[in-house]
């Protein structure tokens, strides 16, 4: 993504972003290895890195003229938002499974885990709506625009 044309404002989005998520992995690491600290790598790594990255693809289809072009940016896109997505939901796996037994509080009682949860089913739901407009997986539609996927994207 950094040697393809495009924006450079998203260019270094995504290099800030990589960078942040990488010293945020390293300062928890640092200090502590358990599963809990898992969960904070895997939101920074979701969302600083691969968030940026999938968002540089997707507007980056418009500056090329080749449709051969465009379409490998789109798939870059979707399969960039599907690492994101993984790799939360290992971070939220690891959060939630970290809790020991009889832990006195409930899971998604705090607005953080609600705020979070929120958005990682808005994430979801934008997934399967991408995938409901490009129809098959053999030969996919990717000449789509949605205003649904737009909101959903920005509310999430």
């Amino acid at each position: 993504l950094f040697s393809s044309r495009g924006p450079f404002l998203t260019r270094l989005a995504i290099l800030h972003g990589i960078t942040l998520a990488s010293v945020l992995t390293f300062l928890t690491l640092r200090k502590v290895n358990d599963l809990f600290v898992w969960h904070v790598v895997g939101m920074s790594a979701g969302i600083f890195a691969f968030q940026p990255a999938a968002l540089h693809a997707i507007l980056l289809r418009r500056s090329y003229k080749d449709v051969g072009m465009r379409r490998s940016r789109v798939l870059e896109h979707a399969l960039l938002q599907l690492a994101s997505a993984c790799i939360m939901c290992a971070g939220f796996a690891a959060v939630f499974l970290s809790k020991p037994d009889g832990f006195p509080g409930r899971h998604f009682r705090s607005i953080h885990s609600l705020c979070g949860f929120t958005t990682m089913g808005l994430m979801v739901l934008n997934m399967l709506d991408a995938a409901y407009r490009q129809g098959t997986p053999s030969s996919p539609n990717l000449a789509w625009v949605s205003p649904v996927h737009r909101s959903i994207v920005t509310c999430a």
